[in-house]
């Protein structure tokens, strides 16, 4: 009986954990602007904006990048998100905060640590 027990909560467990993940990536699904980096807020006019598409767990998506002169480049990359790792092209951040309206990203480059916050568009 105890093991009938653990098995279901085992399972609920994975039922959670899977719509959880899920639940991130769909919300992942759109544009967001990054406001600060290392807890400054970008002051001056150019503007980085991250586009997701597709709520599945591989995605596609675009970096957009308009210096305060407005020119803008914009790149294309493919993304994943798991466990609270987002993979962005050959660049892995960690999730650190999300909600429906705000990201925060953190990522480590040697000694050089990096933690960005973007609004949804």
């Amino acid at each position: 009986m105890k093991n009938i027990f653990l098995i279901m909560a085992i399972a609920a467990f994975g039922l959670v954990a899977c719509s959880k993940e899920k639940k991130v990536n769909k919300r992942l699904d759109g544009s967001w602007t990054l406001v600060s980096e290392n807890d400054k807020e970008i002051s001056d006019e150019s503007t980085t904006i991250l586009n997701f598409m597709r709520d599945k767990k591989e995605g596609t998506g675009t970096k957009v990048y308009t210096t305060s002169d407005g020119i803008s480049s914009t790149t294309e990359f493919t993304y994943t998100l798991d466990n609270n790792v987002l993979t962005v092209g050959s660049d892995m951040y960690t999730v650190d905060e999300y909600t429906k309206e705000e990201l925060v990203l953190s990522s480590t480059n040697g000694t050089f640590a990096l933690t960005q916050k973007f609004t949804r568009n």
